[in-house]
């Protein structure tokens, strides 16, 4: 009976091609025969020490293990003891068959993810490369490598760093391909993650001012900007610029960087318009961000207006069809320095027909010069009963031209019988000892005003109207300020105030500086509403805190 003592090779690397194994031992006896896991192999008798066997490829073709035994022919016969032959191969074990970056910004690199590559075979483990396949590779980038090229040896480790950087938004996917003499080689990672990026939406995209009167400020308009995108948005500005910007100012409430706006959140924008010069101006709010088309703009545009217009608005008081209203004032003031020319004033719409107007401004070639004012008269005769639309046009080259003044009033039945209008003389009582009155309609009261805006003794306390048919207007009643002094005046504003202040209208010229010299007129009409008595006051702010009060009074009769 033979014995066994070694094998030569004592492994083999699986699929290698055939080959012959040595048998090393004693007692082989010509005819002896080799045995692969008990069956017979072609054998060669070399020695009473030692045999030879053909191997085939299809013996080592997977990882295993074989038992080889020898056989001796009778006499001495027997099977003699068995040698493991080992079938070697390396194995790839991965640390992880699936990486996931979750959310990434679109632009921006995430930190590195690590695949750890262990031979878990018996033969060394030669790793020939490791690429990133799949729809978005290009997303996806090795940041470590120490597989490719590398021979791994049993129980050994190589690894892969990937990092992601999103091109787009969504979910995007690739793969780690190791590709190495492993027998289930090429081996896979699947990569995941999701581009994300902020985006900028602003609603409107252009504010317009429309006209405004120079070294006036507009009332603010907003514009919002929201974060439409699926990742935070970083905000490093929002200002004004190009074109006329020093004309243009914005406040916000948007978040600045270190801070973000989240998305879906928004954040207000507000701009105000004050020009410096006439004509068209324009500029933009720029919001500069990490959003894709940055920067974006909110596009600005107004119009200056050297000719302010005031009011912009006349309403007049119930009429009777067939009468005439006293006339109601239209300052039309130059704020600028140049001249600016009136070309054209003009009633237009439905019930353009039923107000007339007049005007004591300059005509071309002439203009109204800078810080000067002039005076537009309009009455309302209306023909026929309803409500009376219409609107004043001031065609001019101040800018912003046309300019209007819309103009309402309401036409009622005449009354029966003869209409008769209320005198127009002077009201006598309180107002007629003191008035410097031309003779005749309207009754016309001056005051001269002296330095820091005293009034001259006398000035009236109180004017009575008498008595006025309800819905019928009187005659005017005049009170013209005069600066009988050497130095400047203000006056900030005139008004009517108290119990039956709608009965009482009034019109004037007056700017807020009256240089010395120079005069302004507050005309006043009552135009009673109800029977019985009807009162309110007139008060004319001038200087810091000083004011004339002139309390007003009359009787309506009828209705």
């Amino acid at each position: 009976m033979p014995t066994l003592t070694s094998l030569s090779p004592p492994n083999k690397l699986a699929g290698s091609a055939a080959f012959t194994l040595t048998v090393n031992g004693s007692d082989f006896v010509s005819g002896a025969v080799v045995r692969w896991d008990g069956s017979d192999r072609t054998t060669s008798f070399v020695n009473d020490t030692q045999v030879t066997a053909s191997i085939s490829a299809t013996d080592i073709a997977t990882p295993d293990t074989a038992e080889v035994t020898a056989f001796n022919p009778v006499p001495g016969g027997g099977v003699s003891n068995g040698l493991t032959f080992t079938i070697t191969s390396p194995q790839v074990g991965l640390s992880s068959t699936s990486l996931d970056f979750d959310e990434q910004q679109v632009g921006t690199t995430s930190s590195a993810q690590t695949v750890t590559v262990t031979n878990t075979g018996n033969a060394p483990l030669n790793v020939s490369s490791v690429s990133l396949t799949g729809t978005n590779s290009g997303d996806f980038a090795k940041a470590g490598d120490t597989c490719s090229g590398a021979a791994v040896d049993p129980t050994d480790t190589c690894t892969i760093d990937i990092t992601f950087a999103p091109t787009a938004t969504g979910q995007r996917s690739a793969a780690i391909s190791i590709t190495d003499d492993a027998p289930d080689s090429p081996q896979t990672v699947d990569l995941s993650g999701t581009g994300t990026e902020p985006a900028v939406s602003l609603s409107p995209t252009s504010l317009s001012f429309g006209n405004q009167p120079l070294g006036t400020t507009s009332a603010p308009k907003a514009a919002t900007l929201s974060n439409s995108g699926n990742a935070p948005l970083t905000i490093t500005s929002v200002g004004i610029a190009g074109g006329q910007a020093g004309d243009f100012a914005r406040t916000h409430n948007c978040p600045l960087s270190p801070s973000t706006l989240a998305p879906a959140a928004s954040c207000a924008i507000n701009v105000t318009f004050t020009p410096t010069a006439g004509g068209p101006r324009k500029s933009a709010v720029v919001i500069t961000s990490n959003a894709p088309g940055s920067p974006h703009r909110v596009m600005l545009t107004g119009m200056g207006s050297a000719l302010s217009v005031s009011p912009s608005v006349l309403d007049f008081p119930d009429r009777q069809v067939g009468s005439s209203s006293p006339p109601a004032g239209v300052t039309l003031t130059n704020l600028g320095t140049e001249g600016v020319h009136i070309w054209t004033t003009a009633i237009t719409g439905a019930n353009g027909g039923d107000f007339g107007h007049s005007s004591a401004c300059p005509t071309p070639p002439a203009s109204l010069a800078g810080s000067s004012s002039c005076l537009l008269s309009v009455t309302f005769s209306p023909s026929t009963e309803g409500a009376k639309v219409a609107l004043l046009q001031i065609s001019h080259d101040g800018g912003g031209s046309p300019s209007g003044v819309s103009l309402t009033g309401m036409a009622i039945a005449p009354a029966p019988g003869p209409v008769s209008e209320p005198s127009s003389a002077l009201p006598e009582a309180e107002a007629a000892p003191t008035s410097k009155s031309s003779q005749g309609s309207p009754a016309v009261i001056t005051v001269l005003l002296v330095a820091g805006g005293v009034p001259s003794a006398g000035f009236p306390q109180a004017v009575s109207f008498g008595s006025q048919a309800v819905g019928v207007s009187s005659a005017s009643y005049t009170v013209r300020l005069e600066n009988s002094g050497a130095e400047t005046l203000s006056v900030d504003r005139v008004d009517v105030s108290g119990t039956n202040s709608s009965d009482f209208t009034e019109s004037n010229d007056c700017r807020q500086r009256l240089e010395p010299g120079s005069s302004c007129s507050v005309n006043l009409f009552f135009t009673p509403r109800s029977s019985g008595s009807r009162k309110a006051r007139l008060t004319v702010h001038h200087g810091a805190s000083a004011e004339l009060h002139v309390d007003l009074s009359g009787e309506g009769e009828g209705h």
